[in-house]
């Protein structure tokens, strides 16, 4: 409860813990939507480089398994490529993410919360390793699959136009 007393004015220990707490709510919904969307845009991108990747050396796989190599083995390659994306990705976010994310917490504990304290996010981190990983080994196969519906002889034949 605030009381206004010839310019003074009191304030309880409880409004300000409200607004604070109101602060912090507001820091964190900026900071889930910014990540939601930053995760979005990271997931469109690893999907549209797997997929013209695919799309384009889609004559190259046609004439490797031309000459022999099964479909297992060529699922066996795009998931080991998905694989390297996954460790440069998570490489990377250990790193630099990290350091930004300091970067940032330190920038808003001076600014705005000084008694907030920094704690590393192992479980989100490890829950973002865990999808990282799922997404990273299933999109290679879903794009063969939808890449190489036809026959051989006419996957073969498409790159001679």
């Amino acid at each position: 409860m605030a009381a206004q007393m010839d310019s003074v004015m009191i304030s309880s220990k409880s409004e300000i813990k409200a607004g604070v707490d109101q602060l912090a709510g507001v820091i964190r919904a900026a900071g889930t939507v910014l990540g939601g969307f930053l995760i979005f845009m990271g997931l469109a991108n690893f999907i549209n480089v797997i997929f013209t990747g695919i799309y384009s050396r889609q004559k190259e796989l046609a004439a490797l398994e031309s000459i022999g190599m099964t479909r297992k083995q060529i699922k066996i390659t795009l998931i080991l490529e998905g694989v390297y994306y996954c460790g440069i990705t998570m490489v990377l976010l250990m790193t630099v993410g990290e350091i930004l994310s300091y970067l940032i917490f330190l920038l808003i504990k001076n600014g705005v919360i000084y008694f907030a304290v920094y704690s590393f996010p192992a479980v989100q981190m490890l829950c973002v390793f865990v999808i990282l990983v799922i997404v990273c080994v299933t999109v290679p196969l879903v794009v063969l699959r939808s890449v190489s519906k036809e026959s051989l002889a006419e996957r073969l034949r498409k790159g001679q136009d």
